[in-house]
């Protein structure tokens, strides 16, 4: 009997950290909605880090630092500056999302893919769903 009790309150102990957990997921960095805190971007997911070398056409090595990341943007989100440097090629993977690139507004559809020159930056926005882009940054070694 003893046993079973602790089973219980083992799992209503569980149960309520795991409610707590995805309540506080759900209301996201900035705590309640309509709070005026700066927007936070989720972690993204690194796919690739590194040095590639290339051959130009004279047959000079050239060295570009190439970086590949996932990125979730939540819904209702604006980003003023989006993290990343370098010249940027973008493909929006899922969702909604608007983008103002040099003063420029559009909106972007599903598996659209644009680019981000050198020295500009890219605000986005998303609307009533969330986002998910996959960046390609590459900069000179």
């Amino acid at each position: 009997m003893q046993r079973l009790l602790a089973a219980i309150l083992g799992f209503l102990v569980l149960g309520s950290l795991l409610a707590t957990a995805t309540l506080a997921q759900e209301m996201g960095a900035g705590g309640p909605p309509g709070r005026s805190e700066a927007p936070a971007l989720r972690k993204p997911f690194e796919r690739f880090d590194g040095t590639i070398t290339l051959r130009t056409k004279d047959g000079q090595s050239r060295e570009l630092h190439v970086v590949i990341r996932n990125w979730t943007i939540d819904r209702g989100q604006k980003i003023p500056r989006f993290p990343e440097a370098g010249f940027m090629i973008v493909q929006l993977r899922g969702g909604q999302l608007t983008t103002v690139i040099d003063g420029k507004r559009q909106e972007r559809l599903e598996d659209e893919l644009w680019t981000v020159p050198v020295g500009s930056s890219m605000s986005v926005e998303t609307g009533t769903d969330s986002a998910t882009l996959q960046t390609m940054t590459v900069r000179n070694e």
